[in-house]
C-alpha cells in the first residue's frame, strides 16, 4: 500500500490515490484464528498503555543534541516500545501496528500516526548509529590498547599484546 496522500493509486481501489489513513487502514493485517485473539490481546495492551506509548514514541521525534544521548534515547525507547509489544523494524510499520479501532474511531489520532510514522523511521536511523558507534568504539579501544601495549618491548611481548586486543575485538 502507498503511504502518504501522494499520487497513483492501486489497482484494488480504482486508480484513487489512498490517503494515510487509506493506506494505514489497508496495511492493516486481517489476522485469523490464534493469530487474531493474539492481537486482540495485544491491541489490549496497546490502547491501556496508549499515553506511555506516545511518551516514548515524541521523545524519539524530539530534539537529540549528542551522541550519548542519542544512544541513551535509543536504548531507552526501543526497550520501553518492547515492553509493550512493538518491534522496531519489524515487518510492521509502528503506524500501522498502532491503526488500532475501537468503537468506531481510532485509539491514536492520524496526527498520532504522522508523528508514530516519523520516529519510526527516526528509531531505524537510531538503531544504525547506535549499532555502528558501539562497534566503533570497541575498535578504538581495542587499537588504543594495542598502541599502548604494543610498542617496544620483545616480538613475544608484542604479539601476546597484539593477541590479546585482537581476541577481544572478536568478543566485542
Amino acid at each position: 500500500a502507498k503511504k502518504g496522500g501522494g499520487g497513483g493509486g492501486d489497482d484494488d481501489d480504482g486508480g484513487v490515490p489512498l490517503t494515510k489513513r487509506g493506506a494505514r487502514a489497508k496495511a492493516a493485517p486481517k489476522p485469523q484464528g490464534l493469530q487474531a485473539e493474539m492481537r486482540k490481546r495485544q491491541n489490549k495492551k496497546l490502547i491501556k498503555d496508549r499515553d506511555e506509548v506516545m511518551d516514548l514514541v515524541k521523545r524519539a521525534a524530539g530534539p537529540i543534541e549528542t551522541a550519548a544521548a542519542l544512544r541513551a534515547t535509543y536504548t531507552e525507547v526501543s526497550e520501553g516500545l518492547s515492553a509493550v509489544g512493538l518491534t522496531i523494524g519489524g515487518s510492521e510499520a509502528l503506524d500501522d501496528r498502532l491503526y488500532i479501532k475501537q468503537k468506531g474511531s481510532l485509539v491514536y489520532s492520524e496526527e498520532e500516526l504522522d508523528i508514530v510514522e516519523k520516529a519510526d523511521y527516526r528509531l531505524g536511523l537510531m538503531h544504525s548509529v547506535n549499532a555502528w558507534s558501539g562497534l566503533l568504539d570497541s575498535r578504538l579501544q581495542t587499537a588504543t590498547r594495542v598502541l599502548e601495549n604494543g610498542i617496544g618491548g620483545t616480538k613475544a611481548e608484542r604479539d601476546q599484546a597484539l593477541a590479546g586486543a585482537l581476541k577481544e575485538a572478536k568478543e566485542s
